[in-house]
């Protein structure tokens, strides 16, 4: 074919075949691998000018990518060992794509290690080593430039810049140069981090490629995201597990980049997902549950910078994982109640700012439907988890902790109604999914209270009273609060009465289901009225007549065999006021995907009141303090006077007891008042103007700590030693070196003169010039 198109670009003038064959020609080599066919490379080196389609330029270039494949690998090498520039060219990226297909073609179609051998022999004589590395750096490059093309500023239009498929292709070309490399070429852990981070470049490029409307993007995206996906499962699961995570945490680069953070987030859990084996009996099963204990830290911070739907998921695949022996998916969960309940501390503030309290119900919200998504349904890690927080002693303790501090807010939303009632429905199944302990009851007492409160903003429809109904039976008479469920039960009595009145001529089903219900929570609260808990048998909240009227709609509703039921319980029950008590109001909290218009400024701004209510709030959920905590002892602490500069100076025994006659030796030992002797001789009362030095225990131990304050924005600490004191002032002039010189020896003056006794002469400073 070559030799044809040769045949019709031979003719000096111009006609319609050569002009098809100089733009099949031209057609030919935008792949590089085409470059591989030695007719191609002799045709391309016998080109002379005057052509109508490839012009000279063009036609230069083209030579110098044949005379690169015909030197071979050395020439390849010389030209992956160059650091590429920012942004790549087009050029330079032909070249380099084509030094890289010559390198894989060498690797691929040699010998059995006689191919990779000639490469590093190659790269050797030109006095060079680690090629990985240097694959590495330009790739690194490729990626910065194809990630700038999708970044929130978009760059300016440079008519050099290669396409975005060019550079997706080139990128593909080194990760397969790299994947078959890196078996027998271990790669250092800076290096690794690198790769990563590199790779989860090119896999958000990848997949934002794939919305374009063609089809040689769409085609290249598809296979560079497959490469993207062989090379992290490749690498060592405990490296690309920790950087992935660092990177989805990683706010400020992603802002620096001009990324999105969010959408940074989802392509790291996209990969991390993808690194995590899909079967757990897989050989790479093993190795990634080792690696998940090493790497808690990045990915609880990981954890909470993940949406619901990314933390649902993320705690399905680990709890998938690892089958409940390691625990990791249970102890993502319990973080996410101990959030939970910090939130709703900064909620029971006496006057939150607005501001931070849109930003706390909106944390509370997402918290609550995440702990519903990740208990419903019939799936054995859901099962685990309802088992884990309803029975174990710690997760119950913080959920009742949470669930209080709901009702004492008086807060209301969907979420924990939905969550309430996945916990009864698991408590009132026959599978035995609490084990021999079985459920918490202070849980069920909560869960029991939530639903009472439900009744004033949740539909009949959803049956409130008879999930109360269900979790108060859970209970023991020990852990029922009489003042709490009389309180609860009595609003939600006047809210049902309430709703029966509200036309002259209520219907028989106004109650609708909730009736046979109703009836059955007030025959269990004489029941326990009965049994020692006398206090249930008052109602409080709601009058004579206004109960009186409820127990007429329920005699309408309730079939005519439950009427003597219901005259048995009128007969037990009274109520405690003439009139009925005012209904204290809501705080509706916002729906998990409503819009948040808050001062980001404020909430950020140091000194703020948004900022030291939650400074403070953060105080107390760390001390335990609130409802439901536990008090920490106090700790011993520096005194208020102590703290500043000079608390951070270590002094010790002046020279002069050292040097004193009274001492013989080392193992010299003390008594009475030799130290009081010692202070009146001539010598312990000598001031000469120097620095302590540091060969022994003596002044200022091996160095002192300045903090000084810059602009009123920073700290900046520095560390000065004796030889700095004695040589390194000339070596740091400025303001900075002279503001330190000044607080080093005031720092000296003032223990000499305070802290040892020694008269108040200040001593003279060295000069800094």
């Amino acid at each position: 074919m070559i030799f044809r198109l040769e045949c019709m670009m031979d003719d000096d003038t111009p006609t319609r075949s050569g002009l098809h064959a100089e733009h099949i020609l031209y057609a030919l080599t935008r792949d590089p691998r085409a470059f591989l066919s030695p007719h191609l490379i002799k045709c391309l080196l016998q080109l002379q000018p005057g052509f109508s389609v490839i012009n000279d330029t063009e036609r230069a270039s083209l030579r110098a990518l044949a005379l690169l494949v015909d030197d071979g690998v050395s020439a390849a090498l010389e030209e992956l060992v160059r650091t590429p520039t920012r942004p790549v060219s087009a050029d330079a990226l032909r070249t380099l794509r084509m030094a890289t297909v010559l390198l894989a073609h060498e690797l691929e179609t040699g010998d059995p290690g006689t191919g990779e051998w000639a490469a590093l022999n190659a790269l050797w004589t030109q006095h060079s080593h680690g090629l990985p590395l240097h694959l590495l750096t330009a790739l690194d490059a490729l990626a910065a430039d194809a990630h700038a093309r999708f970044s929130l500023i978009p760059p300016p239009p440079l008519s050099s810049h290669p396409p975005s498929g060019c550079l997706l292709a080139g990128a593909n070309e080194l990760l397969q140069v790299l994947s078959h490399l890196i078996p027998s070429h271990p790669l250092p852990t800076r290096a690794v981090n690198e790769l990563v981070n590199a790779v989860a470049d090119l896999f958000a490029c990848a997949d934002a490629t794939d919305t374009l409307n063609s089809a040689e993007s769409t085609r290249i995206a598809q296979i560079l995201r497959g490469s993207c996906i062989d090379v992290v499962r490749a690498l060592d699961p405990e490296l690309v597990l920790r950087a992935l995570l660092r990177r989805g945490t990683d706010l400020a680069g992603a802002s620096a980049a001009a990324q999105d953070p969010v959408r940074q987030a989802h392509y790291a859990l996209s990969l991390v997902d993808l690194v995590l084996p899909q079967e757990p009996d897989t050989p790479n099963g093993d190795k990634v549950r080792h690696a998940l204990p090493r790497v808690l830290p990045e990915l609880a911070a990981f954890f909470r910078a993940l949406d619901v739907d990314g933390r649902a998921h993320l705690v399905r695949r680990l709890a998938e994982l690892d089958g409940g022996v390691l625990g990791i998916a249970e102890w993502l969960v319990l973080d996410e109640l101990r959030a939970l309940c910090e939130a709703l501390r900064v909620l029971a503030a006496e006057t939150p700012p607005p501001d931070l309290w849109t930003v706390k119900a909106h944390q509370v919200v997402v918290a609550l439907r995440l702990l519903h998504d990740l208990m419903r349904g019939m799936a054995l890690e859901a099962r685990r988890i309802v088992a884990f927080v309803g029975s174990e002693a710690e997760p119950a303790g913080l959920l009742v902790m949470a669930l209080n501090l709901l009702l004492a807010n008086r807060a209301a939303s969907q979420e924990q109604v939905e969550l309430a009632q996945v916990l009864v429905q698991s408590c009132t199944g026959d599978d035995g999914i609490f084990g021999a302990n079985g459920p918490d009851r202070n849980l069920w007492f909560a869960l029991g209270l939530i639903f009472l409160r439900a009744v004033q903003h949740v539909s009949l429809t959803l049956t409130p009273i008879l999930y109360a109904l269900e979790a108060l039976r859970q209970v023991p008479i020990r852990i029922i609060e009489p003042d709490r469920l009389s309180t609860e039960l009595g609003d939600a009595l006047l809210v049902l009465a309430s709703s029966t009145s509200s036309s002259s001529s209520p219907p028989p089903d106004s109650l609708g289901t909730e009736a046979p219900a109703i009836l059955s929570l007030l025959e269990w609260l004489v029941e326990q009225s009965h049994a020692g808990l006398p206090q249930l048998a008052t109602l409080r909240g709601i009058s004579t007549d206004t109960f009186a009227q409820l127990c007429d709609a329920l005699v309408r509703a309730l079939p005519s065999a439950r009427r003597p039921a219901l005259e048995h319980v009128r007969l037990h029950l009274h109520t405690a006021h003439e009139e009925d008590a005012g209904l204290r109001s809501l705080h509706t909290l916002p729906l998990p995907m409503a819009d948040v218009r808050i001062a980001l400024g404020e909430l950020l701004r140091p000194g703020s009141d948004a900022a030291n209510a939650a400074s403070a709030a953060a105080g107390i959920a760390g001390t335990g303090e609130g409802e439901g905590g536990r008090q920490l002892p106090n700790r011993a602490t520096t005194p208020p006077h102590a703290r500043g500069v000079l608390s951070m100076v270590t002094v010790s025994p002046p020279t002069a007891l050292l040097r004193s006659p009274a001492v013989t030796g080392l193992t010299k030992t003390y008594t009475a008042n030799d130290f009081r002797v010692l202070r009146q001789t001539p010598s312990a009362r000598q001031n000469t103007s120097r620095l302590p030095s540091t060969h022994v225990d003596v002044g200022i131990l091996s160095f002192l700590v300045v903090v000084l304050r810059v602009d009123d924005l920073f700290s900046v600490g520095v560390s000065v030693d004796d030889d700095f004191a004695r040589h390194g002032a000339h070596a740091h002039s400025g303001p900075t070196s002279k503001s330190l010189w000044n607080w080093t020896w005031a720092a000296v003056w003032f223990l000499n003169t305070t802290t040892l006794g020694v008269p108040s002469a200040a001593p003279q400073r060295r000069s800094l010039e």
